[in-house]
């Protein structure tokens, strides 16, 4: 069988179906940011009892919840996946305050979250000039942090993908035979 896109080859097993081999290539960059990106959106949602901005931010809440940053993931580079860094809003609401800074305001104050955002841009800040620039490694630790998080608080990972599961799980036994 020919191998298939992505950090995983497959083979077949005795029933036919597609299983994966024993040796794996470890994400990439890019793997590991859309992955760190998607279990921290988990961590927020999961910590989150609905829409943060019902009652305070007007209109009527409307879509899916989705983890909304307090400080931009294009902003806060080395916090940007600090488990603190995120409120749980509806679609609607998410779309407002990254289209209307002075709501976004509004909602954090009300909120009582404007001391965590500024202490959150003061780390980021202090980070960006002592720490050398987020490379692979930096990545694949994040990936591997939040994923063992999200193992401890039994958060689903169901909607990340399976070489993620695979990777995070082998990395982790890995590190504890090691122990």
């Amino acid at each position: 069988m020919r191998a298939v896109p992505g950090p995983l080859s497959t083979k077949q097993d005795t029933d036919g179906k597609a299983a994966m081999t024993e040796r794996m290539k470890a994400p990439t960059i890019q793997q590991c940011r859309r992955a760190a990106f998607k279990l921290h959106s988990l961590i927020v949602r999961d910590a989150g009892n609905g829409c943060a901005a019902a009652g305070i931010l007007p209109g009527i809440c409307n879509g899916s919840l989705q983890c909304a940053h307090l400080v931009s993931k294009e902003q806060a580079g080395w916090v940007a996946l600090d488990q603190m860094n995120g409120v749980t809003l509806c679609a609607k609401h998410h779309m407002v305050i990254d289209s209307n800074r002075h709501r976004w305001l509004i909602l954090i104050s009300e909120l009582d979250l404007v001391s965590l955002v500024l202490e959150l841009q003061a780390e980021n800040d202090r980070a960006k000039s002592h720490e050398p620039r987020r490379g692979v490694d930096w990545w694949r630790h994040e990936l591997l942090r939040l994923w063992h998080f999200c193992e401890c608080f039994d958060i689903d990972t169901e909607s990340v993908p399976q070489y993620v599961h695979v990777w995070c799980r082998r990395q982790i036994s890995t590190q504890e035979m090691n122990r």
